[in-house]
């Protein structure tokens, strides 16, 4: 691996993402309230 892919490679293992395989999206905690309660937004 060259330098640049294994920064790279750290920095996206750093970064939180809240999407999951199904194409949907966790709605992180903090946010919730704000968005009445819900978990998660579905793929369509």
């Amino acid at each position: 691996m060259r330098a640049a892919n294994v920064k790279r490679a750290i920095a996206s293992g750093r970064s939180q993402n809240y999407q999951q395989a199904d194409g949907s999206v966790l709605v992180p905690e903090v946010l919730r309230p704000y968005m009445g309660g819900l978990t998660s937004i579905n793929a369509i």
